[in-house]
């Protein structure tokens, strides 16, 4: 005797199978009944297919296992599916593949007994690339296995990111990518047993991080993390994408002192983030002194950014203007930048002496600020980065010291981020000053050195 089988199901499935026994389906959502009773002893995938927004009607829902295509089904015009005509094997991996030509394709592995106890939902995303993720051929759960999670944001909600793996089997290459959704989920599916180079990347496609802190360089130039072999699935923790494109707008003014605008300006505009990545433009505003910056970065959040503005016609700077941004798609605009500090003429320099051999960087850019001497400029040949607090005759701290030269590639940077300097003499707009102590130069070897810094400001 046939006994009948309860499925709870989040959509109303009507069909009709033709037979001198007419088969009907009673329906009290969300309770179906196949009558007269049928025995249905095979997974079944049901749940609705979404975008960021609404539901997605017409979506190709493909159906594999053991390497074979069962058959496929489509969503209704409420995004909901059923593989219930689809029959499969009982206890073996079902793989589903979510096609629909105006998003990225999702692929989903999931056991009968995960389909029996709960529904499958899922969103797809848009492309925001021209990355392909081809379908994969003969979904078999004896070769492939799936990698999913959850992408997170610094502030804990959920991250925008592109998660790809590329692998080799039997000498033939694949790659796989996806997009999270709008709850960070993710999920990849790729080779078993096969080593795996996995990246992450920005929202549009720039900004690359890994899941740990191995990385390996690909033949075509990208870097990846090497990963596997895997036999199972994989469900890594959650993964905090920091290292976002940061689409960034400023605007402003230059104005002399009295408030008149700026004839002949000059802006610079400093990026920094909390993973040491420092980026420096200089350029020239308006007739006006008006300027207008715009572009976008691979940035850690939260990042800072310093803008100085200088009346060069009247040879004075602007106080430096901070800003801590937290969130994508920062702008912001009418900026006034009044210049009411003399500009000392002329490049500090900065002299490293190790072993009696000298080192010297000879177009340091310095201004002084609420008593604070800083140097952040990278856009000359040779650069110190370094900031001195409140600076007086005697003993100083002095902060974040760095010195390169582009050219001959002589690097050196501070072991610790404070250091003891000794300034010797102090005017209105001169110093010179002593730093003794351990540098790690452009090797990474340790070294100790005499820093001599003969600033103008």
């Amino acid at each position: 005797m046939k006994t009948s089988i309860v499925y709870y199901l989040s959509i109303i499935l009507i069909f009709g199978l033709g037979s001198c026994n007419k088969e009907t389906i009673i329906v009290d959502d969300p309770v179906i009944i196949v009558d007269p009773p049928t025995e249905i002893d095979y997974p079944v995938a049901k749940g609705i297919v979404t975008n960021e927004i609404e539901p997605i009607e017409n979506t190709l829902v493909s159906v594999y296992q053991d390497g074979e295509l069962k058959g496929t089904t489509k969503t209704d015009e409420n995004g909901a599916f059923s593989t219930i005509e689809i029959e499969t094997e009982e206890g073996d991996d079902i793989f589903l593949v979510f096609q629909n030509e105006l998003y990225n394709i999702a692929y989903r592995k999931r056991s009968g007994e995960e389909l029996t106890l709960s529904t499958l939902n899922v969103q797809l995303t848009n492309p925001e690339n021209d990355l392909a993720n081809d379908i994969i051929d003969n979904l078999d759960s004896d070769d492939h296995i799936s990698l999913s999670g959850n992408i997170v944001d610094f502030l804990g909600d959920p991250g925008d990111a592109l998660i790809a793996a590329e692998y080799e089997i039997d000498n033939i290459n694949y790659y796989n990518y996806t997009k999270s959704d709008n709850l960070g989920y993710y999920e990849l599916i790729v080779g078993k047993d096969a080593l795996l180079y996995v990246y992450i990347l920005g929202k549009n496609g720039d900004c690359a991080e890994y899941l740990t802190e191995e990385e390996i360089e690909l033949t075509s130039g990208a870097k990846a993390e090497v990963m596997g072999p895997y036999q199972d699935d994989v469900v890594f923790d959650d993964y905090v994408v920091s290292l976002l494109n940061n689409e960034l707008e400023i605007s402003g003014q230059v104005k002399q002192c009295d408030g008149s605008a700026s004839i002949v300006s000059e802006i610079q505009i400093t990026i920094k983030d909390s993973g040491n990545r420092n980026q420096v433009y200089v350029f020239e505003g308006e007739s006006d002194g008006t300027f207008t910056f715009s572009d976008d970065e691979c940035m850690i959040f939260p990042y800072t950014i310093e803008v100085v503005g200088m009346d060069l016609a009247n040879n004075m700077h602007s106080d430096t203007l901070f800003m801590e941004i937290t969130e994508s798609g920062y702008s912001t605009n009418l900026l006034e930048l009044r210049a009411c500090t003399i500009s000392e003429v002329g490049f500090s320099t900065v002299t490293m002496n190790l072993d009696g051999i000298d080192y010297n960087f000879d177009q340091i850019n310095v201004r002084l600020e609420n008593g604070d001497v800083i140097s952040d400029d990278q856009s000359t040949l040779s650069f110190a980065l370094f900031t001195i607090p409140d600076i007086q005759q005697g003993s100083n701290d002095i902060i974040g010291l760095e010195l390169g030269n582009w050219i001959s590639g002589v690097y050196f940077k501070a072991v610790n981020s404070v250091m003891n300097a000794n300034v010797t003499s102090l005017t209105a707009n001169t110093a010179e000053v002593e730093v003794f102590g351990d540098f790690q130069d452009i090797n990474g070897d340790v070294v100790q050195g005499t820093c001599t810094l003969s600033l103008k400001f």
